[in-house]
């Protein structure tokens, strides 16, 4: 038997638990307290055609928590940095109540798969004019380590998440099976098809990169399913408004002469873009009619493209 080798380092102290949390959230609901300020709206709420889209969704869950949803997706937009739940939170401008819009998270978890229909068919009623008779559907190909050359079906792929210590390449499965149910299609569209899969790596590096999924920091699974699924649809959504607008509408790269003017929108260009519509209907709404208000207005939009 192989002898214990022991560390040099010192260990942690253990702390036994010998009482109940005295942050329990039961016995703090049943005291009621009146200086407690509640959350009713964001400080800058959603606009056009992001709060049509948003407004869909809250008829799938308890109409008590349903109001907070719009609340959330705002802050989602403005939250900047480390994009953890709190900072959602906190960029909606939440008050004393934010343990109820934690409680909102653990909602949409649990109603996902309702709140995914109601998303999805937004798509199809914005998209079904222009899909024709075929529906494009495509899974992601996550490989599946397997050790040994006797594994049937197994290759060498990209490692799609390299750790410190591992190489570019995984031995393994990788489940990307091709297949049409139209029997009729042709060879070239089936292979079109497959190039344009592309498209699922892209968006999982925009959900990850502009709006830090995997970053919430909660607790409970559900609410981490919540969150999950919110970074998703928030990447949809902004697709879909985003969907008939001109290229000078998403973006303007004539400050940046080291810029390619004709670079296509990215998905950050068209998140900045809500995000600015936000900002710009809440501000220039009370900005004063003066003989000053143009000079105003400038200075604001100036300070919301530095902000977005």
């Amino acid at each position: 038997m192989a002898k214990h080798t022991r560390s040099s380092r010192r260990p942690q102290a253990k702390h036994k638990k010998h009482a109940k949390s005295q942050h329990d959230k039961r016995r703090r609901l049943q005291r009621l307290n009146p200086k407690r300020r509640k959350t009713t709206a964001a400080h800058v709420p959603l606009s056009g055609t992001m709060q049509t889209a948003v407004s869909v969704l809250p008829a799938v869950l308890d109409r008590r928590i349903a109001f907070r949803l719009a609340i959330v997706v705002a802050g989602m937009f403005l939250a900047d940095d480390r994009r953890t739940a709190s900072a959602w939170f906190v960029a909606a401008g939440v008050r004393d109540d934010w343990d109820r819009f934690y409680d909102c998270l653990s909602s949409v978890g649990r109603t996902s798969g309702k709140l995914a229909t109601a998303v999805l068919g937004l798509v199809v009623q914005k998209l079904a004019a222009t899909c024709g008779d075929r529906i494009l559907l495509a899974i992601d190909d996550t490989p599946t380590a397997r050790y040994g050359p006797h594994v049937e079906g197994a290759g060498v792929h990209h490692h799609p998440t390299p750790g410190p210590a591992d190489g570019e390449w995984l031995y393994g499965h990788n489940w990307a099976p091709y297949f049409c149910t139209d029997t009729s299609a042709e060879v070239r569209d089936i292979l079109e098809a497959v190039a344009a899969r592309w498209a699922i790596e892209e968006h999982f590096h925009d959900v990850k990169e502009v709006w830090g999924a995997g970053q919430q920091q909660v607790r409970n699974v559900w609410s981490n399913i919540g969150c999950r699924h919110l970074n998703q649809w928030a990447y949809t959504l902004v697709e879909l408004c985003c969907w008939e607008l001109e290229k000078s509408a998403l973006s303007d790269r004539r400050a940046r002469s080291w810029d390619n003017p004709d670079r296509r929108p990215s998905h950050a260009d068209r998140r900045r873009r809500i995000s600015r519509e936000m900002l710009e209907k809440q501000f220039l709404a009370a900005l004063p009619r003066t003989p000053d208000a143009g000079q105003f207005r400038t200075l604001l939009e100036t300070l919301f493209a530095l902000v977005t």
